[in-house]
């Protein structure tokens, strides 16, 4: 059984999807899932860079700016939709693998995310 947490932030779903984790259910994190996406792949990070300003990227780009990009993702409608627009064509296939394995080794896998595409 897959159980979907969602939610804006500050709204429980991460300790709600804990308390079910600590009853035996095998959490997948979006957003721990995004950050390792997004910190593997220098090509997202220039995507991000080109959309959202090229001051979030360091010298050598490889440090992206995570807190300069959230004041300027995540302050409107328009905005957050670019952000997840750019994001979800490589978060995706990483979350239904993640799902994928978790469902072997749990019968109830609980998706902690602030959006389900």
């Amino acid at each position: 059984m897959r159980v979907a947490v969602t939610g804006n932030i500050g709204s429980g779903k991460s300790t709600f999807a804990r308390l079910l984790e600590e009853r035996g259910a095998r959490l997948v994190d979006a957003d721990a899932l995004s950050r390792r996406v997004v910190d593997e792949s220098a090509p997202l990070k220039r995507q991000l860079a080109d959309a959202f300003g090229e001051d979030l990227l360091d010298e050598e780009g490889g440090h992206l700016d995570r807190r300069g990009l959230a004041r300027r993702a995540l302050v409107d409608g328009p905005s957050r939709r670019r952000l997840e627009g750019i994001v979800r064509p490589h978060l995706q296939p990483v979350i239904a693998a993640e799902l994928a394995a978790a469902e072997l080794a749990s019968p109830v896998v609980v998706l902690d995310a602030p959006l389900v595409f």
